[in-house]
């Protein structure tokens, strides 16, 4: 029906539950590679890369391109609020 093997029809099926983890979740590569079944994360990007095109952390930072980058926003945030009020 597919034309895949039942393994790799099992396998796009965990990639597709992982393409949905790394976009609804903040949780890294080898955690998603984990919780969908792969023992391995270079074996997941290697066979997620194969499916999407992208490898997984390309896939996530489409989805969120600023991520790695938040927590130096919210620093100097607040880093500036604080200055702001002890400013007389």
């Amino acid at each position: 029906m597919t034309g895949k093997t039942p393994i790799e029809f099992i396998r796009v099926m965990r990639l597709k539950r992982a393409a949905q983890l790394l976009k609804k979740t903040r949780m890294n590569i080898a955690e998603v590679a984990y919780e969908v079944g792969f023992n391995n994360p270079k074996i997941f990007t290697r066979y997620f890369k194969e499916e999407f095109g992208v490898t997984p952390s390309q896939y996530q930072s489409k989805i969120f391109p600023l991520s790695r980058y938040n927590h130096v926003v919210v620093y100097l945030f607040i880093e500036k609020d604080y200055k702001l009020q002890k400013t007389p």
